[in-house]
């Protein structure tokens, strides 16, 4: 539930001297894809960048400062995910970034996803199948998502 992580969010952050509101909080699960060890990676970051040991001087987290949290670990990964990246064949790695910038994809073997890619859809189709069997990809109701929401992010920035 959005509002209990909000609660657990509130009690790391109280002590360090920050608050965050509803918006912020949901937006914050909204960008990670409300996964947890992202959530509290950010939320990590937030601490470190924002904390204050001065109990009585307050800080309301904003979407900036979400943003550059979530820039901040993702920097902190990059190596990691140019290492991991260099596994994948260069289609691969291709359809990785489309899916992450076009997700959810309903249709990873549709005319728009294929266009996109430049790839056919039996070679779409293999990928995509590798991808959900190696829990790279899942499959929400909406369509296919990268497991790692910080690769993700990674990935459109930067791919």
């Amino acid at each position: 539930d959005y509002e209990e992580y909000r609660i657990y969010m509130l009690e790391r952050f109280h002590p360090r001297g920050l608050d965050i509101d509803k918006v912020e909080a949901h937006h914050l699960q909204d960008m990670v894809g409300r996964i947890p060890e992202p959530i509290n990676m950010v939320c990590g970051r937030l601490v470190e960048i924002l904390g204050s040991l001065d109990r009585k001087k307050r800080h309301k987290i904003t979407d900036e400062d979400i943003q550059n949290a979530l820039v901040d670990c993702i920097d902190r990964k990059a190596a990691r995910y140019e290492q991991y990246l260099g596994f994948f064949t260069d289609n691969e790695e291709r359809t990785l970034a489309e899916l992450a910038r076009e997700q959810p994809v309903a249709a990873p073997t549709g005319k728009d996803f294929i266009a996109a890619t430049g790839l056919s859809g039996r070679g779409l189709s293999k990928i995509i199948q590798k991808f959900n069997d190696d829990a790279i990809v899942y499959k929400e109701n909406n369509g296919f998502v990268l497991a790692d929401p910080l690769l993700a992010e990674y990935l459109r920035r930067f791919r």
